[in-house]
């Protein structure tokens, strides 16, 4: 039978697994990834300038938050980053 303190972990465990592996929402990636080409192309409007900075602020947003969850992870674990990362088969993220 598990203890308080094991049913704590797992609960935190489960937490944290599920928030480091959410994706931004698809119609924010396919905005993003549309805008981002255009600049690219450079064929990006002012309006949609603007636009791309906000959806980057908030993709900055996003990654400083993933960080900080598997920060939280390693400590809850009591091991390194690249430990934590392995443990749970986490790979470093490519994409939104």
């Amino acid at each position: 039978m598990e203890n308080d303190s094991e049913t704590l972990f797992k609960k935190e465990e489960a937490r944290l697994l599920r928030l480091i592996r959410q994706r931004m929402p698809k119609p924010f990636r396919t905005r993003y990834n549309y805008l981002f080409n255009k600049l690219q192309d450079e064929t990006l409007s002012e309006t949609e300038h603007a636009e791309l900075l906000q959806f980057t602020y908030k993709l900055e947003e996003r990654q400083l938050e993933y960080l900080q969850q598997l920060i939280e992870l390693s400590k809850l674990n009591g091991v390194s980053l690249p430990e934590v990362m392995e443990k749970y088969h986490i790979r470093p993220r490519k994409n939104l």
